[in-house]
């Protein structure tokens, strides 16, 4: 995913700069300063920042600081259980992905567009999201026996 977003940015225009860090943004009206640790800087007509509102709100070090800081303490981390399964075939070929209305449950089978799995496979990405200050998603119980 990274790396086609890259690519449409470079072909619209971006310019790219990587292992780079950033140590402050100097918001303008038509520019914006991109500040690095190496001393240089550079200049973005658009700064996309894809990190907490706190750092974001730290890096930032004139015009939108209180929009950030305001995300900031209102933000609420939002944590995931995560399994991907790789399957010989589909389980349901009619529903490539599912929501659950009443549960926080949601799988999608990316495979039928983007060749993930060999034909007639699937590879099922399943999530469950968790509600605040729970961190551990479901346990399964191993069917295995030692012997």
């Amino acid at each position: 995913m990274a790396d086609g977003l890259a690519t449409t940015a470079r072909q619209a225009g971006a310019q790219l700069e990587t292992r780079a860090r950033v140590v402050a943004i100097e918001t303008g009206q038509e520019y914006h300063l991109i500040r690095l640790a190496d001393g240089s800087a550079f200049q973005a007509n658009a700064v996309v920042m894809a990190l907490p509102p706190a750092l974001a709100a730290q890096l930032v070090i004139n015009g939108p600081q209180e929009i950030l800081h305001s995300y900031a303490e209102r933000t609420i981390p939002l944590y995931a259980a995560c399994l991907d399964l790789a399957l010989r075939r589909e389980p349901n070929p009619e529903r490539c992905t599912v929501l659950h209305l009443e549960r926080p449950l949601f799988y999608a089978n990316h495979a039928r567009n983007v060749r993930l799995a060999p034909e007639g496979g699937a590879l099922l990405h399943l999530i469950k999201y968790l509600g605040p200050g729970e961190k551990n998603g479901c346990v399964a119980k191993s069917t295995r026996k030692r012997i």
